[in-house]
C-alpha cells in the first residue's frame, strides 16, 4: 500500500501543552513490573527450549520434524541446537538443566512421553510491509479490484470516507492515541508468530515484538533498515522524466544530468561550487535544499525552466541523495519502499522502476513493495528492458502483498517472472483495510493463489514452482536476506532461521501436518501459535509455557474475551454516552508534506482526552464478546512496564487506563473509533460510513468477523471466489464508470507523455 497520508483534523483547543511532568501523573505504587527492555538485560540464565525442529535446521530430512533443544544465551544469541534421541532424552535433559537454565518443555501439561507430544520450534516470522496506525479499521468493502494504480483510490472520495474519516480526528487526540494504535498492530502480528514488523513509528520500545527498522532489534553493527513510504514521487518526478532522462539515457549519471540543468538555470558562487561528487553530500544538499537561494539564483532561461524544477531540487532531491548515500555506505542494512503498485499494464505504473534506474537507486539491498507494474518475463538475462533481470543482477528484492493487490487491482506481482530472473521474494501483509493481519494470514491467501494460477505456458500451476517450502521462506529466510540480516558472523547475528549464532527469537507452533513447511504455511493460525520468544525471553503464549519460565499470573494478562462493538445500535449507544469535542474548533491539519502537524495534547485534567479517558475507564465489561476461539490452554501476554521509557502513555495512566495492558488498549481504540471519528461527529463526515464494528484481535474470536470471511474466500484454490467475480470485464468497467470515480490514472499517463488505456 502506498503512502496513507490522511489529512487529519486537529482539535486546536486541546493543544495547550504536550504532557504533564512526571510529578503530575498518578503512580501505581503496587506496580512491581520491570520494564521489558530492562528485564531482558537482567536475564542471567540461558533459555532452553525443547521441542520439534524442522529437519532443515539440523542437517536432516527437511520434510520432517525431529526432537531437539535450542539454547539461547543471555546475550540474545542461539548458542546450541542439539538433536535429541527420544522424548525420554528430552525429559532427562530438562531435569539436568533446570537448575542452571530456564527450561521450557513445549508439550501440554501431562504430556511429553513421546516426540509427537511436542510443539514445533520455528524462527520468528518477518513481516516486511505494514501500515500500522490504520490496522484498527475493518477491511474496506468498496475495494473490489477496480483500480488502475494506487493514486486512484487515494483520490476517491469513498476511500476517504471509509478510511480517512474513520481515523480522523480520533487518532490525533494525542501521542497516547497513536501509541495505542501502534501497539494494537504489534499485538495483531505477535499472536500470529511475527517477531519483526515493519511500520510502527513509535511507542513499541519494550512492548511486544520488534520493529524491523530498529537497529536494536539485531546484534549487529549495521545501520537501521530504512523504510520510506515512497522513493518515486509522480508529480515532481515529471522533471526527471522530461528533463534529466534524455541526458541519462546518453550516458550521464543522475548527478551529472541534474547539475547540468541546475547550472543552465542558476548562477552564483554557491551554485558554481557544486560538482557531481558533492551533489549528494551534506554540503551539496544544504545548498540545493535552500529554497530561497534557488528562487533568487535560478533566473536564467526561465522560458525553458521546468515547472517542477525548483520544487524537485529543493525538496525531492534531498530524499534521493540521502538514500543513495545510505545505500552506498559501508554499514547499510537495507531500504524498503513502495514501487509500481497497481495494474501490470498501467502506463504510469510501468515507469516507476525506470525512474529508479534513472535515479541510480537500483542497488543491492534496495527492496520494493508490490512491484506489480514491473516489465519483463525474467527469462532473457540480456534484455536491458526487463526490470526483473535488472533487479536480480543488482541483488535487489521484492516484497509481495498479494491480498492487497488483488483486492484493489485484481492483479498482483508476477512472481513467476521474479523467480525466473532470480529476484529474492519476501512477503508483507500490508494493512488491514485492504490486507491481512499478519504474514501467517497472508501466506494462506498466497498459497490459494499459487494453487489456482497457471504458469505462463499454461501447463502447470504456480504451486509447481512456489511450493510450501518456497512460501515458508518468504516469511523467514527471504525476508532476512532482504533486510541484510541473514548472515551470522563476528558481531552479526542473523534472523529468519534456527542456527547457532542467529538471534534467539523463535516461536512454538502446534503440529497439524508432518511436513514442517506445510504445517506453518497451510495449517498454523493464531490458534496454533503457542509461544513467542524474543531474544530468549518468553513474551506471549500458552500459560503453562510462561509459567515454566518462572512467569507468574501477576505478570501476565490472559487473552480471553475481547471488547465487542458489533452493531450500529451498540455503537450509537456508546457515542451518546461519551463526551464530544467542540466541533466549532475543528480545522484541517496542514496538507503540505513540508509542514508539521499541529502539536498534539495530553490527556490532562479537564481536557477532552481526560474526559474521554474517565468516561471509558472500567467499562470493558459492557462490551465483552463471547469467546469463540476456545483455546484448550489459555494464551497470555507478559505485561511489560514501559511507563519509564514511553512517556506518551503516562497521560492516560492517571485515569486508570494502562496502555501496557491489552484490554485497556482495546477498550480505548474501540471506543474512540466507534464514537470519535468525523463520520460520527462532524457535518464534514458521512454517518453512513461510520464504523459500527471493531475488528477482533483474534480472527477466530468472532464467527461474524467480516475480515476473516472475506480474506479466506477472496482467493480459493478452485477459482470460485470473489476475485473471479471482480475480474468480470463488464463488472470492473461498471465500477470504474460510476459518478465521482477519479481520473487520476489517466492524468498521470498524460503527465508522462503516455497513452492511457484500461487493461
Amino acid at each position: 500500500m502506498s503512502s496513507k497520508r490522511h489529512y487529519f483534523f486537529a482539535f486546536v483547543f486541546l493543544f495547550a501543552s504536550l504532557f504533564f511532568a512526571a510529578s503530575c501523573v498518578h503512580k501505581n505504587t503496587n506496580d512491581t513490573r520491570t520494564p521489558a527492555a530492562a528485564a531482558k538485560a537482567q536475564a542471567s540464565k540461558p533459555t532452553l527450549l525443547i521441542g520439534n525442529i524442522p529437519g532443515a535446521y539440523i542437517a536432516k530430512d527437511k520434510t520432517k520434524f525431529y526432537l531437539a533443544s535450542v539454547e539461547i544465551s543471555p546475550s540474545r544469541i542461539i548458542t546450541a541446537v542439539t538433536p535429541l534421541a527420544s522424548a525420554a532424552a528430552a525429559q532427562q535433559l530438562a531435569e539436568q538443566q533446570k537448575a542452571s537454565k530456564t527450561v521450557i518443555l513445549l508439550a501440554k501439561p501431562g504430556k511429553g512421553a513421546a516426540a509427537a507430544d511436542y510443539d514445533a520450534i520455528y524462527p520468528g516470522l518477518l513481516n516486511l510491509h505494514n501500515h500500522t496506525k490504520q490496522n484498527v479499521l475493518p477491511t474496506w468493502p468498496q475495494a473490489q479490484g477496480q483500480f488502475q494504480n494506487r493514486f486512484e483510490w487515494r483520490d476517491w472520495g469513498v476511500y476517504k470516507k471509509s478510511v480517512s474519516q474513520n481515523m480522523n480526528p480520533w487518532i490525533t487526540y494525542g501521542p497516547a492515541m497513536n501509541c495505542a494504535a501502534f501497539r494494537w498492530s504489534n499485538l495483531q502480528n505477535l499472536i500470529n508468530g511475527t517477531t519483526y514488523l515493519q511500520g510502527p513509528s513509535s511507542c513499541i520500545n519494550g512492548f511486544g515484538i520488534y520493529k524491523v527498522e530498529d537497529p536494536g532489534a539485531y546484534v549487529s553493527a549495521k545501520a537501521g533498515v530504512q523504510a520510506p513510504t515512497d522513493l518515486v514521487y509522480p508529480l515532481e518526478m515529471t522533471y526527471v522524466w522530461q528533463v534529466l532522462k534524455p541526458d541519462i539515457d546518453k550516458g550521464m549519471s543522475y548527478e551529472e544530468a541534474l547539475l547540468k540543468d541546475i547550472k543552465k538555470h542558476c548562477a552564483g558562487a554557491e551554485i558554481n561550487s557544486l560538482t557531481p561528487d558533492i551533489v549528494n553530500k551534506t554540503a551539496g544538499v544544504k545548498i540545493l535544499s535552500n529554497k530561497k537561494l534557488l528562487e533568487t539564483s535560478c533566473t536564467k532561461d526561465t522560458a525553458n525552466i521546468h515547472p517542477k524544477f525548483i520544487r524537485y531540487v529543493y525538496f525531492i532531491h534531498k530524499t534521493v541523495a540521502g538514500k543513495k548515500e545510505y545505500i552506498n555506505s559501508a554499514n547499510h542494512s537495507a531500504i524498503i519502499a513502495h514501487m509500481a503498485e497497481g495494474r501490470r499494464l498501467d502506463p504510469y505504473n510501468q515507469t516507476e522502476y525506470q525512474m529508479i534506474k534513472l535515479l541510480g537507486l537500483n542497488k543491492p539491498h534496495v527492496n520494493f513493495i508490490h512491484g506489480v507494474g514491473l516489465r519483463g518475463t525474467g527469462l532473457n538475462k540480456n534484455d536491458k528492458n526487463d526490470d526483473y533481470v535488472d533487479m536480480a543482477k543488482n541483488n535487489m528484492g521484492l516484497i509481495w502483498s498479494p491480498y492487497s493487490n488483488l483486492l484493489l487491482y485484481g492483479q498482483t506481482l508476477d512472481i513467476e517472472a521474479a523467480h525466473a530472473a532470480g529476484v529474492n521474494i519476501a512477503i508483507g501483509s500490508d494493512w488491514v483495510p485492504t490486507g491481512t493481519k499478519s504474514v501467517l494470514e497472508e501466506i494462506k491467501l498466497a498459497a490459494a493463489y499459487v494453487d489456482q494460477t497457471k504458469t505462463r505456458d499454461g501447463k502447470k500451476k504456480l504451486n509447481s514452482i512456489f511450493n510450501d517450502e518456497y512460501l515458508y521462506k518468504m516469511m523467514t529466510e527471504n525476508g532476512a536476506k532482504a533486510i541484510n540480516h541473514w548472515t551470522n558472523s563476528a558481531g552479526e547475528a542473523g534472523v529468519g532461521r534456527i542456527a547457532v549464532g542467529s538471534m534467539g527469537t523463535v516461536i512454538a507452533v502446534a503440529i497439524k501436518n508432518a511436513n514442517p513447511y506445510t504445517n506453518l504455511v497451510r495449517h498454523a493460525t493464531e490458534r496454533e501459535v503457542n509461544l513467542v520468544v524474543l531474544d530468549g525471553a518468553p513474551l506471549y503464549g500458552n500459560v503453562n509455557y510462561l509459567e515454566q519460565a518462572g512467569i507468574t499470573a501477576s505478570q501476565y494478562e490472559i487473552f480471553s474475551n475481547e471488547i465487542g462493538i458489533d452493531n450500529k445500535q451498540t455503537a450509537d449507544q456508546l457515542v451518546e454516552s461519551l463526551p464530544k469535542p467542540d466541533l466549532a474548533n475543528l480545522k484541517p491539519a496542514p496538507e503540505d508534506e513540508e509542514s508539521e502537524e499541529t502539536t498534539e495534547s495530553a490527556a490532562s485534567e479537564g481536557s477532552f482526552l481526560g474526559q474521554l479517558a474517565q468516561s471509558i475507564s472500567g467499562r470493558s465489561r459492557e462490551y465483552v464478546r463471547r469467546d469463540t476461539c476456545r483455546f484448550e490452554i489459555p494464551k497470555a501476554f507478559v505485561t511489560p512496564n514501559t511507563k519509564v521509557t514511553e512517556k506518551n502513555i503516562e497521560s492516560f495512566a492517571r485515569y486508570g487506563i494502562d496502555l501496557d495492558k491489552v484490554s485497556d488498549i482495546q477498550l480505548l481504540l474501540a471506543a474512540s473509533s466507534m464514537s470519535q471519528s468525523l463520520n460520527r461527529l462532524s457535518p464534514k463526515g458521512d454517518p453512513a460510513f461510520a464504523m459500527t464494528y471493531f475488528p477482533n484481535l483474534y480472527t477466530c474470536s468472532d464467527a461474524n468477523d467480516k475480515h476473516a470471511h472475506r480474506y479466506k474466500r477472496y482467493v480459493t484454490s478452485n477459482g470460485n471466489d470473489e476475485l473471479a467475480q471482480n475480474l468480470v470485464p463488464a463488472t470492473r468497467a461498471g465500477r470504474r464508470a460510476i459518478k465521482g470515480f477519479p481520473k487520476t490514472a489517466e492524468k498521470l499517463a498524460t503527465d508522462y507523455g503516455l497513452t492511457f488505456e484500461v487493461k
